[in-house]
């Protein structure tokens, strides 16, 4: 929410702040502390409407003055004179020249922090796989912060089986939402969805029978989602940015099964990034600054089309990747590697994540303890992650997975090895699913860390 005054209000100076910063200059730096939260806020301007073809809504009107402004929640981490510091990057280029943009204290006395549900199954029950008098969502996190699920199950919900709503930094993992029960047509059967939510994460799901699986539904709102390592059986149409300038949105490592491959081209998609012209609500430019990596596509088709003003990209697309969709043609999208098995990095997210592991180091060991043993990322994990540990000077060093019953299943490091830092990679294609211990062995010291190997 914003607060409308201009005491705690303040333009940003730079005449462009790119896709992925961090920090900029601000006029009124007095008005702001490190910690505060706020809102980057682009207007939508008749000026910026005009640079994206009005929202490209082919025969609907186009997005008025005021619709769809671009509004980032975030958490001030550093003032250097006008120069401020965010907590996570920007997703779409302010141009002040389109729109002048601003910040502002960001009001969160209804959010709701650290909570999270676990092992839970919600079966609904209904009156048959078409009825729409049962529940419309299993699982609803609304206004919530630094919030996760983990191992739930949702059967029959005619909605959406995980709804993010409101809400920013919450993780999604090793869960299933399954069989809805509803008609097969618009606003239904969004099986993992964001609604004007940020920097979230869904990793190692499943859906079935969806029309959306994995989709984005709220507007400019939503930016800063990543999908990893989930998978989609027998969906109806395309996981996707929905409407209205979603951007920022990963789809990593996304496995399509069953009866998606039927048709062919644009008939066929199953995950589109791009333009959706008239359908629904004006959806127009539905994802901007939005990436599919190493996709498997069983026979069905990835759209990705190029936004004004900004790219999409379809990189190590396993299935045929088209830049024209439904209502353009054309576009310049950025493809390649199409049906080009065994790229390298197979995961985009995950690359990014060691490289700012590398950058910033966390859990560093004391200055007494001669070894130090990184969490497992991700956890859970599917079919690789990778760790670091650290030592204070040369030695001889073993790193074992074992499984529940203490039986040594991997062994991923065995000699000398110099001091300092050293990744360790997890290929763990041929567990079982299950709860695994990853044991540091050195001079004398051991470490351990659990992680779990997702189906």
């Amino acid at each position: 929410t914003r607060r409308d005054a201009t005491r705690d209000t303040s333009l940003i100076r730079d005449d462009v702040v790119p896709i992925g910063a961090r920090s900029f200059e601000i006029e009124r730096p007095e008005v702001f502390s490190v910690g505060d939260a706020v809102t980057v806020f682009h207007p939508a301007t008749e000026a910026w409407l005009a640079a994206i073809d009005g929202g490209g809504t082919a025969e609907d009107a186009p997005w008025g003055v005021g619709q769809h402004p671009i509004a980032l929640a975030r958490t001030v981490t550093g003032l250097d004179g006008h120069r401020m510091t965010l907590d996570a990057p920007t997703f779409t280029r302010l141009d002040a020249r389109l729109s002048p943009s601003y910040v502002y204290h960001r009001d969160r006395s209804r959010t709701i922090e650290n909570v999270g549900v676990e092992n839970l199954r919600v079966h609904i029950e209904t009156v048959g796989p078409t009825s729409e008098t049962h529940a419309k969502d299993a699982i609803r996190f609304v206004l919530v912060e630094n919030g996760w699920a983990s191992g739930v199950t949702a059967l029959h919900f005619w909605r959406a089986g995980i709804s993010v709503q409101h809400s920013r930094y919450v993780t999604i993992a090793a869960s299933a939402a399954l069989e809805p029960h509803s008609q097969v047509t618009g606003a239904r059967r969004y099986n993992f969805e964001v609604s004007q939510s940020q920097l979230v994460l869904f990793i190692g799901n499943r859906a079935t029978d969806a029309r959306h699986a994995y989709v984005g539904n709220g507007t400019s709102y939503d930016s800063g989602i990543v999908f990893l390592d989930n998978v989609s059986e027998d969906a109806f149409t395309s996981s996707e940015s929905h409407r209205q300038w979603g951007s920022g949105f990963l789809w990593d490592r996304h496995v399509e099964r069953g009866t998606s491959g039927s048709g062919s081209g644009v008939a066929a998609r199953r995950l589109h990034i791009g333009n959706r012209g008239d359908f629904g609500t004006s959806h127009g430019w539905a994802c901007a600054n939005c990436v599919i990596w190493n996709a498997e596509m069983n026979g069905s088709s990835a759209v990705i089309e190029k936004p004004p003003t900004a790219q999409n990209y379809g990189i190590g697309i396993q299935g045929e990747a088209l830049d024209s969709g439904p209502f353009v043609s054309n576009t310049g999208s950025f493809i390649e590697g199409t049906f080009r098995p065994g790229l390298a990095p197979g995961s985009l997210y995950l690359r990014q994540l060691q490289d700012r592991l590398a950058a910033t180091s966390i859990e560093p060991p004391g200055t007494s303890d001669p070894i130090a043993l990184y969490p497992v990322v991700p956890n859970p994990l599917r079919e690789s992650g990778f760790t670091r540990f650290e030592l204070l000077e040369v030695a001889v060093v073993r790193v074992s997975v074992y499984d529940a019953l203490g039986r040594e299943v991997l062994r991923l490091e065995d000699g000398w090895r110099a001091a300092g830092s050293h990744d360790v990679e997890i290929e763990a294609r041929d567990l079982a699913p299950g709860v695994y211990t990853l044991r540091l062995v050195s001079s004398g010291a051991t470490a351990t860390r659990r992680f779990t190997r997702l189906p």
